[in-house]
């Protein structure tokens, strides 16, 4: 009797417990009194966990950590090593280039590594490391590889400055191949240093605006610079007109050298023997 009246009663206090439970848990109050028991033991468990983390990463092998270390270094060389392999490569490019270029008999030729180029006039201006006591001369024609990227616009005992074709300072006469038509280039008006290169051949004849071929070389008329060299190609204006005539008394045109710019590391200068005249 007392057994089974025990049993009753523990049964009725397991089913008041678990309808308390209940109604805890769909009432806010019942949830934030569970949260609040139960954020003590969170707490606890989230500083042994960190505690656990600490004390891997202070035990960890140090032959691991060299490891890594080593593995590092080693990809920080590899990048290294490519990128000396690249650059390596296009000097041997520019190079070999430069010794298929034709003989200049009546010139003297100098091969000169590009030293330096000023940030705000990029594509304008670079320093070569030859100057006066190597017989550079200014006006000088300046090559990269077998084309026409500028000239010497000031010397130095060691050092020169050159202005290359897509400034507005550098001019000279050139013609369109396989005609007589000849004209001035300099740097197209309006760009700047970091402009990708153009230029504008002036005082072409109007007569030039029926020529069939866009290739524009070194007239040489002057006597500063070698005839035929490849300086660029004739492009379209922007209505798309190769060659303008300017008043039925002269044409001009657009022009896209063929230089590289980007990448030139090595020029070719090319100097008369004996320079009489003005450059």
């Amino acid at each position: 009797m007392f057994n089974a009246s025990f049993r009753h009663l523990l049964t009725f206090l397991g089913v008041l417990a678990f309808l308390l439970m209940l109604g805890l848990g769909l009432s806010s109050f019942g949830r934030r009194l569970a949260l609040g028991m139960a954020a003590p033991f969170a707490a606890a468990w989230r500083t042994a966990e960190y505690a656990a983390a600490d004390v891997v990463d202070w035990i960890a092998p140090a032959k691991a950590r060299q490891e890594r270390h080593d593995l590092e270094k080693r990809l920080r060389l590899a990048e290294i090593n490519a990128a000396a392999r690249d650059s390596l490569a296009q000097e041997n490019a520019e190079l070999r280039k430069i010794l298929a270029l034709p003989p200049f008999p009546e010139w003297r030729v100098l091969v000169a590594h590009v030293l330096s180029r000023d940030p705000t006039t990029w594509n304008w201006t670079f320093t070569i490391g030859k100057g006066h006591a190597d017989g550079v001369t200014v006006g000088a024609v300046v090559l990269a590889g077998a084309n026409v990227i500028g000239r010497v616009a000031e010397v130095f005992q060691r050092t020169a400055v050159i202005e290359t074709i897509a400034s507005p300072g550098c001019r000279f006469s050139v013609a369109i191949a396989d005609t007589p038509f000849t004209g001035i280039i300099h740097g197209a008006p309006g760009q700047h240093g970091h402009s990708p290169p153009r230029c504008l051949i002036d005082f072409l004849p109007r007569e030039a605006a029926e020529a069939d071929n866009r290739l524009v070389i070194t007239s040489g008329l002057g006597g500063w610079i070698p005839p035929g060299l490849p300086v660029g190609v004739i492009a379209p204006d922007e209505s798309g007109a190769m060659i303008t005539v300017i008043g039925q008394a002269r044409a001009k045109a657009f022009m896209t050298p063929l230089a590289d710019f980007a990448v030139t590391r090595f020029v070719t200068v090319v100097c008369p023997v004996s320079p009489k005249l003005n450059p």
